[in-house]
């Protein structure tokens, strides 16, 4: 590990694959994978990222997971900045962006390319070097900089740019949002309120307030609804529907199906219901 005032490297490796863990960042991180898979669950979305890629988060709460794939070991290089040096770094590199048609988000995926894997090696040089605190800053500073105008300056860098710029107002997400985003999800409550930064008694409290309703009772209503439209607009049969609404047990969905709507998921694929 090396850092300097605002910026820290770290060089992460594990012998053991990690399944949904709870990760509260409280800066923001680029991380470019060297082995292994990992996936990142976000209050509006999940993604996966294999060895050869990175991504950037902003702070925040995140579900991660890590497995070994080809490996029998993950392992990973990160860089962990904040606002204020995100900010002086990206200020001049790209000046003209239509903000309004760019989206907002908290993760930004980094493809495989040459020049990610040649800045990883380059930059995992430098962990072991010893200097001032001054010169160390400076030095970190420079390569990430460097990561920052590659980046930039590539197909597709008005994107992160923007993401960039949008450090310094991190909007908050929705409740709304957040279980639209993850009601198919197998992640527990206690999950989703940390993913929206939220405590379990406090995010129960909000929904009650906005949909009058417990969490629990609105993810499976919603998974009813989506079952129901998958059932007569779409090929798949009853299993395939139940799994893919997030229930795990096909039996049970059939029980609160039939409660919800008054026939059989069968029924509803047969069409013989209006």
């Amino acid at each position: 590990m090396n850092s300097g005032a605002g910026i820290e490297v770290v060089s992460y490796r594990a012998e053991k694959e990690t399944e949904k863990a709870s990760v509260q960042l409280s800066t923001n991180a680029v991380v470019i994978l060297l082995a292994g898979m990992k996936k990142v669950i976000t209050p509006s979305g999940s993604i996966t990222i294999k060895a050869g890629e990175g991504f950037f988060l902003k702070k925040g709460n995140y579900i991660m997971s890590e497995k070994f794939a080809v490996s029998r070991h993950y392992e990973s290089l990160m860089v962990f900045f904040d606002d204020t040096v995100a900010s002086k770094l990206s200020a001049s590199m790209h000046p003209t962006i239509d903000k309004t048609s760019l989206p907002h988000a908290e993760l930004l995926k980094l493809n495989a390319t040459a020049h990610c894997h040649s800045f990883a090696l380059s930059l995992r040089a430098y962990l072991d070097m010893q200097g001032s605190k001054s010169f160390l800053h400076t030095l970190l500073e420079i390569k990430l900089q460097e990561l920052f105008w590659l980046l930039i300056h590539t197909e597709g860098g008005e994107v992160f740019h923007l993401f960039l710029s949008q450090l310094h107002n991190r909007e908050s997400h929705a409740i709304e949002r957040l279980l639209e985003e993850h009601y198919k999800t197998a992640v527990s409550l206690e999950q989703l309120a940390f993913l929206g930064g939220y405590s379990l008694s406090t995010f129960k409290r909000r929904v009650e307030e906005i949909f009058h309703t417990s969490p629990r009772k609105w993810i499976q209503e919603r998974r009813l609804q989506e079952a129901l439209f998958l059932l007569k607009s779409s090929s798949l049969n009853v299993s395939e529907v139940s799994m893919e609404v997030g229930f795990d047990n096909v039996s049970h969905f059939v029980k609160v199906f039939k409660e919800r709507w008054g026939f059989t998921p069968g029924q509803a694929k047969l069409s013989l219901i209006p």
